[in-house]
């Protein structure tokens, strides 16, 4: 079940983690590429916030976003569309700008109704940081990932079955300084989302502390210190990123 709750996590691409604006900033994503191929394309209202991506993965899916907020939560609704066909819908929850829960929607049977299939809530440690993301869904199973922070980076994130080791660059990283806003659901990937800095090691072991794999990252800059690129070592895989600066 782990593997198929990260591979979720990435497939969705999760990053930000508020739906507010708390910096001016120079650049925000335009464009994203897998392997030289167009992967996704953004667009922003005037305050910055993410209104839709396009994804050009397997097939054209929309994602658009709506934001609901009153004094101290915001609702941030994502759905997700092929050729104008509801597929998924995300609703999260955040309050004081961190996420409180995510409700995640499917059509599991094809018949035009979407139904709850899975949820995920928070726990956070007295500083702030998030201490938990717990995966639920209708079987009654769970996921639960921990994570240990230094620096402002998450450095280990532990599983029923095993754990995760990070290591980092020391540039800014674009998903914590909100460059752009894509938080479609939040488990699994939870470090390459929250911590300050770019992931350019990751080593994973089992419960035994025995070595499974590792993976690493060489990482391209622009002039703002932004990752350009995301080369996957042991994936063979580039990812691109094109920014919109001012």
């Amino acid at each position: 079940m782990k593997n198929y709750l990260y591979v979720i996590a990435v497939t969705f691409a999760v990053v930000s983690a508020s739906c507010t604006k708390e910096e001016e900033l120079p650049c925000r994503l335009s464009k994203s590429y897998y392997d030289g191929q167009l992967q996704q394309e953004y667009e922003y209202d005037a305050e910055g916030l993410l209104l839709k991506k396009t994804s050009y993965t397997n097939g054209n899916y929309d994602y658009d976003f709506n934001y609901v907020r009153n004094e101290d939560k915001t609702v941030k609704e994502i759905h997700i569309k092929n050729n104008g066909t509801m597929l998924m819908r995300s609703v999260l929850t955040y309050q004081q700008g961190r996420p409180l829960k995510t409700d995640i929607f499917m059509d599991d049977d094809n018949d035009g109704d979407l139904e709850l299939i899975a949820y995920v809530d928070y726990e956070y440690y007295e500083n702030g940081n998030m201490k938990k993301s717990v995966y639920h869904n209708p079987n009654a199973q769970t996921e639960t990932f921990t994570y240990q922070w230094e620096n402002g980076n998450i450095v280990r994130s532990d599983f029923e079955g095993g754990y995760y080791l990070f290591s980092y660059d020391d540039k800014p990283n674009p998903v914590k300084k909100k460059y752009f806003e894509d938080y479609d659901q939040l488990y699994g990937n939870v470090e390459r989302n929250l911590s300050a800095n770019n992931v350019v090691l990751l080593k994973r072991f089992n419960e035994e502390g025995i070595s499974v794999y590792e993976s690493s990252t060489l990482i391209g800059y622009n002039e703002y210190g932004l990752p350009t690129s995301f080369e996957y070592f042991q994936q063979d895989i580039v990812q691109e990123y094109e920014y919109e600066c001012q």
